[in-house]
């Protein structure tokens, strides 16, 4: 087995929650490479973030992004919120996805490929292609359990691991290459998430903020240029706010060091909170809109903070929740 093509979903969550599927692949074929194709201008974005700590363990395969295809996708995921988004005809979603990925990998040959969508590629030159239709669906199944089932199809070991290559003996740094001067004790606050019906509240975070001051905690802010308001509002004395108006202080790698060594981490369903997950963070997760039976981040299932089976509204999630939860990790 030379090469294997893995087509996980596009976000960094999709991609955490795809990490044991890749460590299984990784130790059952050892020399093989493992690659993943770039289809978008925001997959591209994320896979750059990404390649420092996935060196070894995956290759993502670039190419020119096809412009027609680019303008189609953000009007059917980007322009439209999400209610609208699957609203949209499933069959219609599918084929967009479907002639997508037989754009792009027209012709490209592997000896495996694992496609995690109700559909084949069939343009790929690949004698041994399995997707989700191949696996029997089960209810309440975590994404990750899924996932791993693939193992089953090819009769290898099952390895629930979520290594990253983050270096732990090394402080974090800034965007700026400066070593960040972060307190004893500290939680990490992820304010930002992909989709603002997922996104907390600036006045659940700030309680939140007042208890962990409270308990000699301070609060570490994160998130991108679009949560910098949201910081601001939150920034009192003793917070430690990472986010500017042109984006975060942090990139992935440098995010991963500072929740390492946090005490714990707050944060939406996002690939954030997911990255603290496969490292080896407490995370309290907060959902309201997505299914945390599904995509909680896995290591953390105990500590979800859910409206999911009531409102939905992320507004709706009450602080106390939330330190309830904060005092079982402090």
């Amino acid at each position: 087995m030379d090469r294997i093509l893995c087509v996980p979903q596009r976000g960094i969550g999709d991609f955490v929650h795809t990490l044991p599927l890749i460590h299984s692949l990784r130790n059952a074929f050892k020399d093989c490479e493992i690659v993943i194709p770039v289809i978008d201008k925001r997959q591209e974005e994320d896979s750059r973030s990404l390649e420092k700590l996935c060196k070894g363990m995956v290759h993502f395969s670039y190419g020119s992004i096809n412009e027609n295809f680019e303008s189609k996708r953000i009007s059917f995921y980007r322009i439209k919120d999400f209610p609208e988004r699957y609203k949209l005809e499933t069959k219609e979603r599918m084929h967009f996805e479907k002639e997508m990925y037989e754009y792009y990998l027209n012709g490209k040959e592997y000896d495996l490929a694992i496609v995690l969508r109700n559909f084949c590629i069939d343009t790929l030159f690949c004698h041994n292609q399995f997707s989700l239709k191949d696996i029997q669906k089960k209810d309440n199944e975590h994404v990750v359990d899924r996932n791993l089932r693939f193992t089953e199809i090819l009769d290898v070991p099952k390895l629930f691991v979520f290594t990253l290559n983050v270096e732990r003996t090394e402080p974090p740094k800034n965007i700026f290459e400066e070593t960040i001067d972060l307190p004893p004790n500290y939680v990490v606050f992820v304010l930002g998430s992909g989709r603002p019906s997922k996104k907390w509240t600036a006045k659940g975070y700030k309680e939140i903020a007042d208890f962990c001051k409270s308990k000699e905690y301070s609060p570490v802010l994160v998130g991108s240029a679009e949560d910098y308001q949201m910081s601001r509002s939150i920034d009192t004395k003793g917070i430690v706010n990472l986010i500017t108006n042109k984006g975060s202080l942090l990139d992935l790698e440098n995010f991963c060091r500072t929740s390492l060594g946090a005490k714990a981490v707050i944060g939406p369903d996002t690939g954030l909170t997911h990255l603290s997950d496969a490292i080896g963070a407490k995370v309290v997760s907060l959902y309201g809109p997505t299914r945390p039976y599904k995509f909680a981040p896995y290591n953390n299932k105990e500590f979800v903070v859910s409206t999911n089976n009531t409102s939905k509204s992320m507004e709706n999630i009450k602080s106390r929740d939330v330190i309830r939860k904060l005092e079982m990790i402090l």
